[in-house]
């Protein structure tokens, strides 16, 4: 369940998100059309089945997919279907909402109607629902102004199970009181069994949008949002503001669910290869038979276009991650553009968003990146349309609060300057690539990017078949540049020099933000203690204890459906790779359906690097393809690497080899895939890097530091955890180690010192002797993915390359034991400024080839579901909170979003005694085994296949025993190993984010890291 914030960065979400391409005629090739598409492809409109009435019909060959539209006739409710051959089949329900204050009504009731229902009467069927199924997907999203419930399945019967759970839940949910005080907000004592404990404010979505609020990117993008539009819902924070949430009323949250969750103003959408009728059939007996018509009346009103613009400014908490504490302010320039239901207009506008600011060739990434005022664009950049009228922001983050005027000065210069020059024919050529290339390249949740890329053009009444004809978008777009050719400089002129209707935000950093908030916090609180009598403070106690005594009570959830473990397949799928040498070199191969593109991947072994160089690593495979080789400037790189390929990428790896303890394989990994037709022109590119990398350009290497830095520190907060877990396992291994120091906190602090200094020079000649080190065949090996027509062809590149690379391949996976390394338990406190805690407890564990491992991983299902889940998310009011087994073997414990501290790390603890004393069922058990199930058998893209072997070392018959061992754990093993890896005199690691806190342990035992002071 989440909140769905914008913060977009210049990616091609229209695109990319769809991967689309245009339908031709209907009357192309029967013969070719897999059956589930010619049985779409036979109805015709007007037909009724089910209830519904066909009201048209489009066949989308290049995406080998059929597109049915379909309006209940009893409700008026939207369907669409997307019949394709893909087993990952997709549900989705989602509704208009659209509230009118800032209390978070529309994001808790998302999380109410999953809390019980109808004909599921059982406490948060939906988390429940995660270990009882393979579903290779289960949330619900609430947007700025729809609310939605999306899942994916391979399983027929699962699939079936999923939607009726789904289909109950947000159509006849309970809306319990005590659940709204749970998800919601509530007063209750601090200990609840203490009367004369303090009472505070607690709830899940409450301290959630704590977290939300306490990132000043969120609140920066938010900001934006509600002052661009500001006469419709827009104006409001769908998700909540922590201190409007306390005014709603449990009342107000069942009226917002009568007035929007009904089937009048829903749309439903299925994809893939499971027969419509049986959808329609179902949810037309299950639902909509059982509802009249009703006339929505929220619907979205355009914005009044603006006489003149207008300027606001907000403030933040300081980012103490800063490499400049006095450039912390962040401006940006927002435009209201078009009408979103207009999909040619806006697929013109995403182009031009796109060639505006994407990538170091475009406008403004020239006149606003490179002019060293900033450290990145400003939070929320691009084209953006998920509200009813489109957008288009630009600006800079890691100013001096003197320099806003000379942005906003750029920014419009900049805009003059491309009405005036247009854009190169390259440019342009590039982009259209892109979108023919995002096209063919298959995604494993292909089903589920249309769902969300669809649904904010169908919410507001546009046809959503309409965008996924690309190449209709297309055709005309180049019909009207070759008509006129100063086309797309007319729409500079339309939408950004002569449109009144934009907006400048600033934020601004102060000192006293927190203080200020849990000044405002406290003033709430007391206004709503200050009025309570005695009756309602014993209420407010009993009502506490009633809550705890529910949370806590054990139900009988067997109304719920369940899968099998005779659901599960026995068998694991082996992948078809062949195994060869190239120039020396060993080249793993894998023929598959790929649409025509040939995936390429090259790992590189770092062991060789000396010790000195060895901090160096992340930010050599930052840089590696961004500095120019070859003939090639960084820009022209650029300009190729997008007209040939989809895109160079260069990334840091590592793994632990998946039978030995404390051994593990570290390099850099170099990918890319093509069209066929560009096969030699992408081996070329890499040739050009791998053998004539440019490492002089001092100010383009400042520069993409500085944007990776300001990146890591605005994500921070996103992903607390995961940092967090890194932090805990640090002491435990050398590869732990290891990740830390390439992708943990510690290199986040390591490029902020980088910034800091101004030694980019010597940092430029380190990366040349780094590249000459890392740069040859001495431990190499390489992937290809590709049908096999274009495999031969793709075999014949990499020879070329390979060709070209000095050194002979001597041992292409060279691995390092942990020698000279110390294991020790440990305890860091990271003081960050935020309003809510991340924690991580980590064991050391064993490797995947154990036979500990699988019995590890259902432990950890099992105490996330049924202990921790409760604890940390229902009892305590965190966002989130569990267990889990990282790659290399490690059980970690987390919490994400927390307002506890103590209490937390005890339920940790107490988790492990739970398993202990053999407080689940054997039916606990069987669901756990579904739910690590579900991980282990998420689809796998064609391109994808044969990597757990090439990248991890994880064959075929060691996946089947693991999966053999899987199915076979028993009560006995989990109390085994758990007692084993996660008793008390074990080594572990404990790592909090988060702000000062009195811990209940000794606070000596803890190393605290105060970032503020640092």
């Amino acid at each position: 369940m989440m909140f769905l914030q914008k913060m977009f960065k210049p990616k091609w979400f229209f695109l990319a998100a769809i991967t689309r391409k245009r339908g031709v005629s209907l009357a192309s090739n029967l013969m070719h059309r897999p059956k589930i598409i010619s049985h779409v492809l036979s109805y015709e409109p007007g037909k009724k089945i089910q209830g519904f009435l066909v009201e048209q019909i489009r066949e989308i060959p290049e995406l080998h997919l059929a597109a049915v539209k379909l309006t209940h006739e009893k409700t008026g409710a939207d369907y669409l279907h997307i019949a394709r051959q893909d087993h990952n089949n997709v549900f989705s329900v989602a509704f208009r909402t659209t509230p009118q204050d800032d209390t978070g009504v529309a994001h808790i009731l998302e999380h109410l109607v999953l809390c019980g229902s109808q004909n599921y009467p059982c406490r948060d069927p939906f988390f429940k629902m995660l270990n009882r199924s393979q579903a290779t997907f289960m949330n619900a999203f609430t947007g700025s102004d729809y609310t939605m419930y999306p899942f994916s399945s391979q399983n027929h019967k699962d699939f079936e199970n999923l939607l009726k759970v789904y289909l109950d839940a947000v159509f006849f949910p309970r809306l319990l009181e005590i659940d709204f005080r749970q998800e919601g907000w509530r007063l209750e004592h601090k200990n609840i069994n203490d009367k004369n404990s303090e009472i505070e404010l607690k709830g899940v979505v409450y301290n959630e949008m704590k977290g939300v609020f306490s990132q000043p990117t969120q609140l920066f993008a938010q900001e934006l949002q509600n002052k661009l539009f500001p006469s419709s819902t827009y104006s409001y924070v769908s998700g909540g503001k922590p201190l409007a949430i306390p005014n709603l009323t449990w009342q107000q949250l069942k009226d917002f669910h009568c007035t929007h969750y009904h089937p009048s103003n829903a749309r439903f959408f299925t994809y893939g290869d499971f027969p419509l009728e049986n959808h329609l059939g179902f949810i037309n007996d299950y639902v909509l038979s059982k509802f009249e018509k009703q006339f929505p009346q929220n619907q979205v009103l355009k914005e009044k276009q603006w006489l003149k613009p207008r300027t606001f400014k907000i403030k933040c908490q300081p980012d103490p991650l800063s490499s400049n504490p006095d450039k912390q302010t962040t401006v940006c320039k927002s435009y209201m553009l078009n009408d979103i239901t207009d999909t040619y207009d806006s697929f013109t506008l995403n182009v031009l968003g796109n060639l505006l600011v994407d990538g170091p060739n475009a406008p403004f990434y020239r006149a606003l990146i490179e002019s060293g005022l900033g450290s990145d664009y400003s939070p929320v950049v691009g084209f953006d349309s998920h509200t009813r009228q489109s957008s288009f922001s630009v600006g800079l983050c890691g100013l001096y609060e003197k320099d806003v005027d000379t942005v906003i000065q750029i920014i419009d210069n900049t805009f003059h300057q491309v009405l005036k020059e247009g854009f190169p024919t390259s440019r342009i050529e590039g982009i259209l690539h892109t979108i023919e290339l995002s096209t063919k390249h298959q995604t494993s949740n292909f089903g589920l990017g249309l769902a969300m890329a669809l649904n904010p053009i169908w919410n507001h009444g546009g046809d959503p078949i309409e965008p996924l004809e690309v190449n209709k978008h297309v055709s005309y777009l180049k019909m009207l540049m070759k008509d006129n050719p100063h086309f797309l400089q007319d729409k500079i002129h339309e939408h950004f020099i002569s449109n009144m209707h934009n907006l400048t935000l600033i934020m601004c950093p102060h000192e006293g933000y927190n203080e200020i908030l849990q000044v405002a916090e406290t003033d709430l609180l007391k206004k709503k203690l200050e009025h309570l009598s005695s009756a309602d403070k014993e209420k407010i106690y009993d009502e506490g204890n009633l809550l705890a005594m529910n949370q806590r009570e054990n139900e009988d959830v067997s109304c719920l459906p369940s899968l099998l473990i005779e659901d599960i397949e026995k068998k694991h799928k082996n992948d078809l790779i062949h195994s060869d040498h190239i120039c020396g070199v060993p080249v793993q191969s894998s023929e598959q359906p790929t649409n025509g593109i040939s995936y390429f991947r090259a790992l590189l072994s770092t062991a060789c690097v000396p010790e000195e160089l060895r901090s160096l690593i992340p930010l050599f495979a930052l840089v590696v393809t961004k500095m120019g080789a070859g003939d090639y400037d960084y820009r022209q790189l650029d300009q190729e690497a997008e007209l040939y390929t989809g895109g160079l990428d260069s990334s840091i790896f590592a793994a632990t080899n998946p039978s030995k303890v404390d051994t593990f394989y570290e390099g850099i990994l170099l990918s890319s895939f093509c069209l066929e037709k560009n096969i030699e022109n992408m081996f070329k590119l890499w040739q050009d890097v791998i053998n004539g990398l440019k490492m002089d350009d001092e100010e383009r290497l400042k520069h993409i530091v500085k944007m990776n830095l300001s990146e890591l520190s605005q994500n921070l907060a996103y992903q607390g955890h995961l940092y967090a877990m890194k932090r805990a396992a640090s002491t435990l291994s050398l590869y732990d180690k290891w990740k830390e120091q390439m992708f943990g906190f510690e290199y986040l602090l390591y490029l902020k010192n980088l910034s800091d200094l101004d030694l980019y020079q010597e940092l430029l000649d380190k990366l040349r002797i780094l590249a000459d080190c890392i740069f040859n065949k001495t431990h190499l090996k390489c992937a290809l993915n590709a049908n096999a027509p274009v495999l031969r062809r793709a075999e014949g590149g990499l020879m070329n390359l390979l060709s070209s690379m000095k050194g002979e391949c001597q041992d292409p996976h060279p691995e390092i034991e942990q020698i000279n390394f110390s294991p020790h338990s440990s305890k860091t406190h990271i003081i960050l400024p935020y309003n809510v805690y991340y924690s991580a407890l980590c064991f050391k564990g064993v490797p995947y080839s154990s036979q500990d491992n699988p019995v590890l991983r259902v432990a950890a299902k099992l105490m996330s579901s049924k202990f921790l889940h409760c604890e940390i998310r229902e009892r305590g009011g965190a966002y989130g909170g569990g267990a889990t087994v990282s790659a290399n073997g490690n059980f970690l414990f987390y919490s994400y979003r927390d307002p506890n501290t103590s209490e937390t790390l005890q339920a940790f603890q107490d988790s492990v005694n739970w398993i202990l004393n053999k407080e689940f069922k054997s039916q606990d058990l069987v669901e756990a085994k579904l739910g690590v199930f579900s991980e282990v058998d998420k689809p796998v893209p064609p391109g994808e296949k044969g990597m757990k072997l090439f990248l991890n070392g994880l064959t075929d018959d060691m996946q089947q025993v693991h999966r053999d061992q899987l199915l076979n754990t028993t009560t006995e093993d989990v109390v085994r190993v758990v007692e084993k890896y996660l008793g008390s005199r074990n080594m572990s690691g404990t790592s909090l984010i988060g702000p000062e806190a009195s811990l209940s342990s000794n606070s000596s035992e803890w190393n605290i890291i105060n970032v503020e002071i640092d």
